[in-house]
C-alpha cells in the first residue's frame, strides 16, 4: 500500500498524472486508487488502474481524475510495498488540456481510430461536454481498460467472497442444504459436469436429492445410482410417470432434510463457493427467507459468459423478468408453506415461486448475494442458449405475473414484450376517477422553452385533467414577461414570482404548496412531451399505494439517453443511467427497457402524490443546486415508499439549452457544499446503491464491469 499526501493539506478536485515503478521482482496486480477523507476511504470513488500496468508489470503511467477534495490516496494491490518502489511515486496535477493529450496518446496507441464516431459526432455538434465524458470514458475502457473482457474480469476476481458471515463450515449452527435436481433425458456429459460442481463445493454440509423423471433413457438413473454409491450424501429417486419440472423437484423435496433447499437444473454448474455463501448469509440475514445470487452463462467449451450482475430484490422488475432466477435458495418452511413449485407454471416454475414467495415474505424476506454462484448451461436447443425454445415458458411467465397480480389486488395488466422475449410490462389502470395534476414548472428567461414544454403537454395529456402552476423566478426578458402573460389568462394556469436568488428545491416547494391536484409533476422548463400516453403512465404508477416517486425516460434532442433513472455512487454522488447510450440500448440485461425500482430519479420529470410529498416534507432548502432530486427520492425510499422508474414515459430533455454557459466558481462552490451534505446524509447509500450490483462500475453510468468490485475496495480499505 502507498499512501500520496499533498504538502498543501489533500488533492482538489481535477486532473491528475499518475507514475509508478517498481523495482526487483515485484509487479503490480490489480493497483486500485483509492480516494481518502480524513482516513476514511471513499470506496465508490475507487479508480481501477490495471489498464495503464505496462506489459512487464512493473509500471504504471496513468490520468486519474478525482471528483471531489481528497484529503490524501491510497494505492492498494496487495502485490508490493514501499520496499518495492523505484524512486518516487509521481502524482502531479494536470490542466484539462493536458489531461486530454495524454488520454488521447494513451488510446492511439491502445486502440488506434476504433470507436470514434461517438467522439466525432459530439465535435461536430460543438458538445464538448459530450466528448470529455467519451473521451475519459474510452479512455478507461479502451486504454486503461484494455482488453477488460469478463474472462480477464473472472481471472482477477471469481475468487473473491462476499461470505456475510464469514467462514461457517465448523459453526455448529452450520445449516444443511438440500439441493433439490429433477432430471430428464440429460446429455450424460452435462449430468456428470452439474454432479461434479456439487461435489466440488468448499461447504460440506449439503445433500444432493436427485429425481429422475421417468427418462426414456435409462442411462441417467444409471449415473445417479452411480454417484449415490460414491457420496453418501447424493440420494437418488425415479418417479414413475413423468411430471415435468415442478412435480419432480417437489418429488425431490420429499427425499430432503436440511434446513435449506437450493434449486438445481440437471445440466447446469454450482460455482465451488455456492453453498458456503449461501450458508453464510443465511445465518447472517435471519430475516431472509429466500436468497438469490448474480448468475452467468457457460458453453460446452467451459467458458463462461453473459454474466447478469443483479441489483437487490426489486418486485417491479421480478414482475418484467425472472430477475431471480438462478442461485435460488429457500428457507425448508418457506418452501413447504408455498406447496413447492407449481406445475401450471411448468416453464417458469421458479419465477412463479419467486412471484409467491416475494408474497409470503415481502421485500426485506428476499436476499441477495451479490457474486456470480451458478453457471447456467447454453447449448444448442437450451433456453439460455435461445430464449425462444422453449414457447410455452413465456406463456407460463405471463401466467404467474398475471396471478400474482390478482393475488395482490393489483389493478393492472401484464403483457409480452414481443420485440424482447422473456420480457413483460405491467400496465397500471387509472383509477375510475383519474386524480387532477398539478404540473409544476419553474422558469426563468426561457420563453421559447416554457412555451414548447407546455404546448407540448397539452398535446398529448389525453383526457387527464391538468393544471400549470410556473414560478417565474426573477424573468426580465420581454419575450418572457409576454408569454407569462399570455398563459396567466387560461383558466388552467397560474404564474406567480419569486425573485430569490436561484434554489431549486425552494422554487419547487413554492410550486408544491400553491397546487390543487392529487398527484404533482415536476417538469423542468426544457422536456418536451413527445408521445401520447407517456401521463398517463406517470400518473398510473404514482397512485399505486407503497410508490412514492415516479421518473420517466428522457432522451437529449439527438435521441440518446439522458436519463433513464439515477445509480448511486457513480461519478461521484450519482448518474444518470446509460447517459449519452442510443436511445434504444438495452443497458444491463435490458435494464434500460423495463419498469423498475431504483434508488432514484430525476425530479427534471418526476410523479408524486401530493400526500407524499407532504409527509417527507418536500425538496430539502439546503440543497439549492444539485441531488436535491436524489435526496428527495432517499427520504421517499426511508419512509417506506419505493421510487419507480418507467421507459413508457418518454419525453425529450433539451438539456443544454437550459444549462447555459459553464457554472460560474460560485455555483460550484454551491455544488461541492450539497455534494457535502449528501456525502454525510447518505454516505451508506451512496457506497452501495441496492439497485446497482457492486461488481458493476462507478466510473460510467453505462454498467460496465468493475475493476476491482467495490467489496474488493472495502477488503483492501483495511
Amino acid at each position: 500500500m502507498i499512501v500520496l499526501t499533498s504538502e498543501s493539506g489533500g488533492y482538489a478536485p481535477g486532473w491528475y498524472a499518475l507514475r509508478i515503478r517498481l523495482r526487483g521482482d515485484a509487479r503490480f496486480r490489480t493497483p486500485t486508487l483509492m480516494p481518502m477523507d480524513q482516513g476514511r476511504p471513499r470506496l465508490s470513488e475507487c479508480i481501477g488502474l490495471e489498464g495503464t500496468i505496462t506489459q512487464d508489470g512493473r509500471a504504471l503511467d496513468a490520468v486519474v481524475m478525482l471528483r471531489r477534495m481528497a484529503t490524501s490516496c491510497t494505492i492498494v494491490d496487495g502485490a508490493f510495498s514501499n520496499d518495492s518502489l523505484d524512486g518516487s511515486v509521481v502524482f502531479n496535477r494536470l490542466g484539462k488540456g493536458a489531461a486530454a493529450f495524454a488520454m488521447l496518446r494513451a488510446i492511439l496507441a491502445k486502440s488506434g481510430l476504433s470507436g470514434w464516431r461517438r467522439a466525432a459526432l459530439a465535435v461536430a455538434r460543438g458538445d464538448m461536454r459530450g466528448f470529455g465524458d467519451w473521451l475519459y470514458d474510452h479512455y478507461r475502457r479502451g486504454g486503461i481498460s484494455a482488453g477488460a473482457t469478463y474472462r480477464k474480469w473472472l481471472d482477477r476476481y471469481d475468487d473473491l467472497p462476499v461470505m456475510l458471515a464469514g467462514d461457517v463450515r465448523e459453526r455448529a449452527d452450520a445449516p444443511t442444504i438440500s439441493i433439490l435436481m429433477p432430471a430428464y433425458n440429460t446429455r450424460a456429459d452435462h449430468l456428470r459436469l452439474c454432479i461434479e460442481s456439487v461435489l466440488a463445493q468448499q461447504y460440506p454440509h449439503w445433500e444432493l436429492c436427485a429425481v429422475d423423471d421417468a427418462s426414456t433413457d435409462a442411462r441417467l438413473s444409471e449415473t445417479l445410482r452411480s454417484y449415490a454409491s460414491r457420496d453418501p450424501r447424493i440420494r437418488c429417486n425415479r418417479r414413475e410417470r413423468n411430471g415435468h419440472i415442478a412435480a419432480a423437484t417437489n418429488t425431490a423435496f420429499e427425499m430432503a432434510s436440511g434446513q435449506i433447499v437450493a434449486l438445481l437444473d440437471h445440466d447446469d454448474a454450482l460455482h465451488p463457493d455456492a453453498l458456503s455463501e449461501l450458508a453464510s448469509a443465511f445465518i447472517a440475514r435471519p430475516e431472509w427467507g429466500m436468497i438469490f445470487t448474480d448468475e452467468d452463462k457457460i458453453d460446452d467449451r467451459g467458458i463462461r459468459y453473459d454474466a447478469y450482475f443483479k441489483g437487490d430484490f426489486d418486485p417491479d422488475l421480478l414482475c418484467a423478468q425472472n430477475c431471480v432466477s438462478h442461485l435460488s435458495a429457500i428457507r425448508r418452511e418457506v418452501f413447504e408453506s408455498l406447496g413447492g413449485l407449481r406445475s401450471a407454471c411448468d416453464g417458469s416454475q421458479d419465477w412463479d415461486f419467486a412471484l409467491r414467495a416475494s408474497e409470503r415474505l415481502g421485500i426485506a424476506g428476499m436476499g441477495h448475494i451479490p457474486r456470480v454462484l451458478y453457471h447456467w448451461r447454453a447449448w444448442r436447443g437450451s433456453t439460455a442458449a435461445d430464449g425462444d425454445t422453449k414457447p410455452y415458458a413465456r406463456e407460463a411467465a405471463l401466467r404467474a405475473i398475471s396471478e400474482h397480480l390478482q393475488r395482490t389486488g393489483q389493478n393492472a395488466e401484464a403483457v409480452a414484450l414481443a420485440e424482447q422475449p422473456g420480457n413483460y410490462r405491467v400496465i397500471y389502470r387509472l383509477p375510475a376517477s383519474p386524480p387532477r395534476i398539478s404540473v409544476l414548472i419553474p422558469t426563468r428567461d426561457q420563453p421559447a422553452l416554457l412555451e414548447r414544454c407546455v404546448r407540448s403537454v397539452d398535446a398529448t395529456r389525453g383526457a387527464l385533467v391538468c393544471e400549470y402552476v410556473i414560478a417565474d423566478n426573477g424573468s426580465v426578458h420581454p419575450n418572457t414577461r409576454a408569454l407569462l402573460a399570455e398563459l396567466a389568462v387560461r383558466d388552467d394556469v397560474r404564474v406567480f414570482r419569486d425573485d430569490r436568488p436561484f434554489n431549486y428545491s425552494a422554487l419547487n416547494n413554492q410550486l408544491a404548496a400553491q397546487a390543487r391536484g392529487e398527484v404533482l409533476l415536476f417538469l423542468n422548463d426544457d422536456i418536451e412531451a413527445i408521445s401520447s400516453g407517456w401521463l398517463e403512465e406517470l400518473v398510473a404508477q404514482a397512485m399505486r399505494n407503497d410508490v412514492g416517486a415516479v421518473g420517466a425516460k428522457l432522451y437529449y434532442p439527438d435521441g440518446r439517453i439522458q436519463h433513464a433513472g439515477v445509480f448511486l455512487g457513480v461519478e461521484g454522488i450519482a448518474a444518470n443511467a446509460y447517459r449519452g447510450l442510443p436511445g434504444e440500448a438495452s443497458g444491463h440485461m435490458n435494464r434500460a427497457r423495463l419498469t423498475q425500482g431504483l434508488s432514484a430519479v430525476t425530479a427534471a420529470c418526476l410523479a408524486m402524490r401530493v400526500d407524499v410529498f407532504r409527509e417527507i416534507g418536500g425538496f430539502d432548502e439546503r440543497l439549492p443546486v444539485a441531488h436535491n432530486d436524489v435526496d428527495l427520492c432517499l427520504r421517499i425510499r426511508s419512509a417506506g415508499y419505493r421510487v419507480v422508474w418507467t421507459p413508457y414515459a418518454e419525453l425529450l430533455h433539451h438539456e443544454s439549452a437550459s444549462r447555459g454557459a459553464k457554472a460560474r466558481p460560485e455555483d460550484q462552490a454551491r455544488i461541492d457544499a450539497d455534494e457535502c451534505l449528501m456525502r454525510e446524509r447518505w454516505s451508506v447509500w451512496i457506497d452501495r446503491d441496492p439497485a446497482y450490483n457492486p461488481n458493476l462500475e462507478t466510473a460510467s453510468p453505462h454498467a460496465g464491469l468493475a475493476f476491482p468490485p467495490r467489496r474488493v475496495r472495502a477488503d483492501a480499505a483495511h
